[in-house]
């Protein structure tokens, strides 16, 4: 039985290999961030912050801190993303109309 190095010359299986990396860079960082929302929505606190205020700076505050509280590890621009996200469903929840917003669609 042939082996991948023996078929494939060696600048494709580099490719290969670093695609491979890429993809499973991407999975954890998709982990990463359905981990970040399940926190988020699962607190009392920043549920009720999104509830209580208008003003989405106390909403990112609270969700930037309970995110770093329970050691999720993201980028500030995927965290901002997540913490939209988790305020549109809560906000879904509470007034039981669908915000149409950014963070909801993407």
């Amino acid at each position: 039985m042939l082996t991948v190095s023996e078929v494939l010359p060696e600048e494709t299986r580099v490719v290969l290999q670093r695609l491979y990396a890429a993809l499973e860079a991407e999975k954890e960082r998709r982990r990463e961030e359905r981990r970040a929302l399940g926190v988020l929505l699962r607190h009392r606190g920043f549920r009720e912050v999104v509830c209580r205020f208008i003003d989405p700076g106390p909403r990112f505050a609270v969700g930037r801190k309970v995110l770093r509280e329970a050691g999720v590890r993201l980028p500030r621009k995927l965290a901002s993303r997540v913490i939209k996200r988790a305020e549109a469903i809560v906000l879904e929840e509470e007034t039981g109309k669908r915000s149409f917003t950014k963070a909801t669609n993407s």
